[in-house]
């Protein structure tokens, strides 16, 4: 994927998490609804991060031999 791609799904997980804290803190007064923004984080990185890209690949490995 794509590094400019995951960074505006990362922005747009940001602005959707800050709008449901928002409009769900305006609609019920509760400040419980602040846990909207890293629970959106949380949710987009599950979707989107590939763990493999912090894998070394095998060349790297052999160049910190020599």
């Amino acid at each position: 994927m794509d590094r400019w791609r995951r960074l505006l799904l990362l922005l747009a997980c940001l602005l959707a998490g800050a709008l449901m804290a928002v409009v769900g803190h305006g609609l019920s007064g509760s400040s419980a609804w602040a846990l909207a923004l890293p629970l959106a984080l949380a949710i987009g990185w599950w979707a989107v991060a590939d763990p493999t890209a912090c894998i070394p690949s095998n060349e790297s490995k052999e160049e910190g031999r020599r």
